[in-house]
This record gives C-alpha cells, sequence and structure tokens, in this order.
C-alpha cells in the first residue's frame, strides 16, 4: 500500500559527523550544492520492539556513479518530536543533476532503524531559491503520517546573469540587532525580499500589517510528490521571500544570515520605487501558523540609484548600521527604537571569490541609510555619506531632478550693470562663482540631455514591443481558430501535412492539460480517501467505546445489587446474635432460679449438663461468627472515558477480579443461608427441651454436639476467555 515506511536497517555514518556549511552561496567548479536545514519533525513511529525513537536525520545524495552521506546530530532525548536546527551540505557533479535525487532518512540512533524515507528530485529544486517544505509521508493505519519541516536550497556552480546588466547578484548579510531587547519576544526569524512598490507596502503596513506572502511551509506529499509542489509563485509587489535561522540569543537576536538576489529579483532592483524589506516573526508561530501570524517588525532600506553607486564605488560592498525596525512595540533597554545591521554587496562576477561574513564587516565603509531615505523623498541630488573614506557619488548622476533644478543653479544677472574700482575684488570672486555655476549648468544640461535621449530611446522600445505584442497576439488567435476548425473537422483525407502536424500539435497540448488535471483529480481523491479512511476508524474506535461503557454499566449494576444483598445478610447476622444473646440471658435466669430452690429435682445433674453444652455451643457459634471473612470492598469499575487508553493485559485483570468477586459473594451468601438455617434449628431444640425441663419431663435428654464446618475461603475462578 502507498505510504508504508520501510522499517529496514540504515547504513550509514554515526550520528554527530555533520560538517560545516559552506559560506558562500555557489558551489566549486563544475559541482552543485544543496544545502538542507533540519527544523523538527512531527509524529514519529515508534521502533520496532516498541520503544521511543531517539531520532537523526541522514541525508544522502545520488546521481551517477556518486554518493554522497551526511548526518544530523540525534535529538537530546528520546521522542517522538524532536528538533534539530541544524545545516547540511552535500555536494554532487552539476552533470548528474538531472537523474539525481536528494534522500532524507529519519532514523533511530540504537538500532539504526529508518523510521521514515523522503526522495526528492533534484531537477524539481529551483536554483539559489530557498524551498521552506512541510514533508508528509502518510502510513497504513495513520493518515497523518511522518511529517518533516525542512528548507532545501540548491546552490549552482555559477550564478546566472542577466543581459544588460553589470552585476549578477546583490548579496545581503543580516547581522542583528544593535543593542539589547528589553522584553526579548523569544526566538525570531528575519525574512528577507525586495519590493517594486515601496510606498505601497509601508501604507499597507502601517494600516493593515499582513503576513508576508511565500513564508508559509509548503505540503509535499510523498512518496510520489508532484513537481508543481516545488514551484514558488511570486506575488505582486512581494518577489520571492528568503527566511534565516532562528536568531539567538533572545535579548539580542543575530543571525548573521546571508541572502543572494539574482535573476528577476536583481533585474530591476536599483531604481526609484524598489527597497530591501526585513520583516521579523516568531520562530514557533512562523511554522506552526504562518498564515496568520504578523511580524513584530520590519525595516526598509530604498535601493535607490544612490545607493546603486555608493554600491558601484565600493567594491568590496558597504555597511549599514542603525537600520530601524518600525511597526513595533519593542524597545531596547535604554528604551530606544531597535536598530539592526547588515552589509551589502554587489557580486559583478558568475563565480565569486569573496563573499561577505561577519569578520569583515567592521572593515567596510559604513552607509547611512538616512541619506538614502532623505535623498529618495525630497528627490534632490545630494552626497551620499560614506565613512571612513568618505567617498562620493558619481557627479553624472542621471537620477530625476526636481522642476526647477536648473533655475536654482542658473548664475543670476546683476542687479546695477556700473561696477566701481572699489569693487574689483568682489567682481572677480562673482566672476569666478559664476564660471562656476556655468560649469555646473553645463554639467545639467549634458544630463538632462542624456535621460531625454534615455527616455526616448524607452519610448521607442515599449512602442515597438507593444506593435510586436499585437502581432503575437493575432498570430495566437488565428492559430487557436485554426485549430479548433481542424479539432471539429472529421475529414482527414483533405487535410494537407501542416494541417495534420497543428493538429497533433494541439492535441498533444490538449493531452498535457488532461495528464496533469487527471493527476491532480487523483491526488484529490488520494487524499478524501485517507479522510474517509481515518473517520472510518473514529467511528470504530467510537462503537467499541460505547460498547465497552455499556458492559461496564451492567457490570456496576450488578455489583451494586450484591452489594445491597451482602448488606441485608449482615444485618439478618446482627439480628439473630441480639437473639441468641436475649435466649442466654433467659436460659441463665431460669437455673440461677432453680439453683436457689431449696429441692433439689431428681434431674439436677442433668440440668447442668444440658447448660454445660448450651454453653459451649453457643461459645462456637460466637467464634465461629467472628472468624467470618471479612467482606471486600465493591468493586468500582472505572470511568469510560480510561476505555480507549487501557491496554488487553489490564481489561482481563480487571475482568478475572470482577470474577473473582463475584464468585466470593455468591460463596458468602450460601455459607449466610446454611448457618441462618442451622441457628433456627437449634434455637428451635433448645426451646422445646427448655419446656420439657420447666414442665418436668423425667427422662434424660442427650442433646448431640452440633458443630458447624469451618468457613472456606472461596478459591479464585478462572477468568472468562
Amino acid at each position: 500500500m502507498p505510504g508504508l515506511v520501510s522499517k529496514s536497517p540504515v547504513r550509514t555514518e554515526e550520528p554527530g559527523h555533520t560538517p560545516a556549511a559552506g559560506g558562500g552561496h555557489v558551489a566549486s567548479m563544475g559541482k552543485e550544492a544543496i544545502t538542507v536545514t533540519l527544523h523538527s519533525a512531527s509524529n514519529l513511529p515508534t521502533t520496532r520492539e516498541g520503544q521511543v525513537p531517539w531520532p537523526y536525520v541522514v541525508i544522502q545524495t545520488r546521481g551517477g556513479n556518486e554518493q554522497e552521506t551526511q548526518a544530523t546530530h540525534p535529538s537530546l532525548m528520546p521522542t517522538h518530536a524532536p528538533t534539530w536546527e541544524e545545516e547540511v551540505t552535500v555536494e554532487m557533479d552539476a552533470e548528474n543533476v538531472g537523474c539525481a535525487a536528494l534522500t532524507l532518512t529519519v532514523a533511530d540512533r540504537a538500532t539504526k532503524e529508518a523510521l521514515g524515507t523522503f526522495q526528492v528530485p533534484v531537477r524539481y529544486l529551483q536554483p539559489f531559491q530557498p524551498h521552506n517544505c512541510r514533508l508528509v509521508l502518510p502510513r497504513k493505519r495513520d493518515p497523518v503520517g511522518t511529517v518533516l519541516h525542512v528548507t532545501l536550497t540548491r546552490k549552482g556552480s555559477v550564478i546566472p546573469h542577466c543581459n544588460g546588466l553589470r552585476y549578477v547578484a546583490l548579496e545581503v548579510l543580516l547581522q542583528g540587532l544593535s543593542a539589547p531587547l528589553a522584553t526579548p519576544p523569544g526566538p525570531l526569524i528575519a525574512t528577507a525580499r525586495v519590493v517594486t512598490n515601496v510606498q505601497e507596502y509601508k501604507h499597507c503596513m502601517e494600516k493593515h500589517p499582513v503576513t508576508c506572502p511565500g513564508i508559509s511551509p509548503t505540503t509535499i506529499t510523498f512518496p510520489d510528490p508532484p513537481v508543481g509542489a516545488f514551484s514558488i509563485t511570486r506575488a505582486a509587489n512581494s518577489g520571492c521571500p528568503q527566511m534565516s535561522r532562528p536568531a539567538g540569543p533572545p535579548d539580542q537576536p543575530t543571525w548573521n544570515t546571508s541572502f543572494l538576489f539574482q535573476g528577476r529579483d536583481v533585474a530591476t532592483v536599483f531604481s526609484e520605487d524598489t527597497a530591501l524589506v526585513l520583516e521579523y516573526y516568531p520562530y514557533k508561530a512562523a511554522w506552526d501558523a504562518a498564515d496568520t501570524v504578523v511580524p513584530v517588525g520590519y525595516s526598509v532600506l530604498p535601493l535607490s540609484r544612490r545607493a546603486f553607486r555608493a554600491l558601484a564605488a565600493q567594491g568590496g560592498g558597504l555597511r549599514v548600521d542603525g537600520l530601524v525596525v518600525q511597526g513595533t512595540d519593542l524597545k531596547t533597554t535604554s528604551g530606544a527604537i531597535p536598530t539592526v545591521r547588515l552589509c551589502l554587496q554587489l557580486l559583478r562576477s558568475e563565480r565569486p571569490a569573496a563573499f561577505l561574513t561577519p569578520s569583515v564587516s567592521d572593515i567596510l565603509p559604513s552607509l547611512d541609510p538616512d541619506t538614502i531615505v532623505t535623498f529618495q523623498r525630497d528627490r534632490e541630488p545630494q552626497a551620499a555619506h560614506v565613512c571612513p573614506s568618505h567617498c562620493q557619488l558619481h557627479q553624472d548622476d542621471v537620477s530625476l531632478l526636481a522642476a526647477d533644478a536648473v533655475a536654482g543653479v542658473m548664475p543670476r544677472k546683476p542687479s546695477c550693470p556700473r561696477r566701481t574700482g572699489a569693487l574689483a575684488g568682489e567682481q572677480r570672486s562673482q566672476e569666478i562663482i559664476k564660471d562656476h555655476q556655468e560649469s555646473e549648468v553645463s554639467r545639467y544640461h549634458l544630463a538632462l540631455k542624456r535621460m531625454a535621449g534615455d527616455l526616448l530611446s524607452l519610448r521607442q522600445r515599449v512602442t515597438s514591443l507593444e506593435v510586436e505584442n499585437g502581432r503575437l497576439r493575432h498570430s495566437l488567435a488565428s492559430r487557436e481558430e485554426l485549430g479548433h476548425s481542424l479539432l471539429a473537422d472529421t475529414n482527414l483525407d483533405v487535410m494537407t501535412r501542416e494541417e495534420l502536424l497543428d493538429r497533433l500539435a494541439t492535441l498533444k497540448r490538449e493531452l498535457v492539460a488532461s495528464t496533469a488535471e487527471m493527476r491532480r483529480l487523483k491526488d484529490r481523491v488520494q487524499q478524501l480517501q485517507n479522510e474517509l479512511i481515518r473517520k472510518n476508524d473514529r467511528e470504530k474506535d467510537l462503537v467499541l467505546l460505547q460498547h465497552a461503557h455499556q458492559q461496564q454499566q451492567t457490570t456496576l449494576r450488578k455489583c451494586q445489587e450484591k452489594v445491597a444483598k451482602m448488606k441485608g445478610l449482615e444485618e439478618t447476622v446482627r439480628q439473630q446474635e441480639k437473639v441468641m444473646e436475649v435466649m442466654e440471658r433467659v436460659l441463665q435466669e431460669k437455673l440461677t432460679r432453680e439453683g436457689r430452690s431449696p429441692e433439689k429435682p431428681a434431674g439436677e445433674a442433668l440440668s447442668r449438663e444440658v447448660h454445660t453444652v448450651l454453653l459451649a455451643e453457643n461459645r462456637r457459634l460466637q467464634e465461629e461468627l467472628a472468624r467470618a471473612p471479612h467482606h471486600l470492598p465493591p468493586i468500582t469499575p472505572r470511568p469510560s472515558a480510561l476505555m480507549g487508553v487501557l491496554g488487553g493485559m489490564e481489561k482481563l485483570s480487571l475482568l478475572a477480579r470482577l470474577e473473582e468477586a463475584q464468585a466470593r459473594g455468591q460463596v458468602l451468601e450460601r455459607q449466610l443461608e446454611e448457618a441462618a438455617r442451622r441457628w433456627g434449628r437449634e434455637k428451635q431444640e433448645l426451646g422445646t427441651h427448655l419446656l420439657e425441663r420447666e414442665y418436668g419431663f423425667p427422662h434424660t435428654l442427650k442433646l448431640p454436639v452440633m458443630r458447624m464446618a469451618p468457613l472456606r475461603r472461596p478459591q479464585p475462578l478462572p477468568p472468562l476467555s
């Protein structure tokens, strides 16, 4: 049956030998690397011996003739829901990516037994895009199955380069908060993404804070995951978010996580409306309820042209200190708003030689984020404040200018045309200023001409693209109409070769679409079948619980009736003891009166013998009543809610105890009935002998000594099968 977990021993290395993850974003020459971040697991099965597992994860790659195996550390203690938070990197040949597979096996440390195996084709993973996954492996009697939370990132040997750009990627190293927090919210994770409309993003976060789309883990069902489950959808104005690991310590989180923006994310990253957005989420809530969690704060760094100029001027990167965390209630120990520290670097090579690390961040020049924010708000040319080298931006900045930018730097005409000799020095200084202003104006004029040329070329390009798009749409519409007419035509003899090929292509597309739809429906049917099986199992458990509850109620009523009957028998015995005491007193008084009379009847010796026999028999009866076994307390059945938890052995033990109590009660009832009948007969015979003695019957009375058989302890009965 699909979904059955194999529990064969795993041949792998001893856990605890996990190699350090690579610090770069690109694998070695001719190699591809896959970084696997193991977060946690849940609902792990027990071992074959019925023990709680002590799990760890084995990461294995298979491609061609090569195979590489790594393993994580085991959990701190045996558990069904372990947590690791470890990162493991494995490599493979780039030429074997098409047929390679990544295998994640959850195993037990003691027995090396496989508790669950997840096999992911490497070609399903998109390069340089993190996949936050919730891997699910259903079991035969547990549709929920084994769950594994991981983050998979495939790193190629080269970074793809977009045509027309002088750089290939933007690297961001998020270090951590600059100061400790007064009230730490616990472990935090950070997400980084590039938004295309920063003003709309700020307005949305100020009015209605929402969860970042894309941080919710994708649920993927095994053993045959569809390729569509690994696709990453892009939302409008959101980009593809990248998530960090949880930071510590809680009072001052430090991530030291590097994010790489390449491909589509970096093609239009530097413009006047884009920005780098960092959002901070509670770690536990981000995995358990990612669709409803709201960030505890966010930071915005505009990626304008001025920022690009600053990054281009510094080849080794820039450091940004004091980026404010907005939209948060958190405060530092000094009562200030928290700030974060990060580093930026433009990568110009497809195989970069060095990446940003926390050790080299202190020697990088500093970029003041307020300068970029002010420039973006005012749209006025200002010098970027870069420390300690104080590097200035290029003077030929082509960003848009204000409407009065040229008028503000144009030289003003003097109010008085006449000049005196006393003002010669001042005139010379004014001429120098005028020359400088004229050079500035010429420079701005040149910049405006270049901008105008760029705008005209862009408009022409847009016009040509619109014409080309219209032509392509018209061609596509005509092809679709022709395909529909060919599909409706059943006379294949009159079709040309081109028409037949076009019809075959149309049928092939429809077949692919139908296959995808059928696969989706099969997955849906499988999910519904699993849900139906789970509901049927729950219904069976409910019926068994109801039946057990009814049996318990019946047994309880029987035990209560027996206890009430035993109490009635005890009360009867006590009354009989009282009657015997009264008869003893009457007999003693009678014998006393006869002893005081002066005449001694002829049967005096006989009366003394009768008196002695009666006293001995009475003493024996009292001793036997005193030796009677005490009644056991009624057995109180357990609540019906616990029947689902009791095992088979405990249930059989309870049934045996119940049968023993029933047998013991029946034996006591028979013994009490026999004792009562015997006592009644003896009472009647004693009364008759006393009356005969009182009226002076002369015959000699010989009373037989009656002995009661000793009460035997009831033997336990065998339990019911």
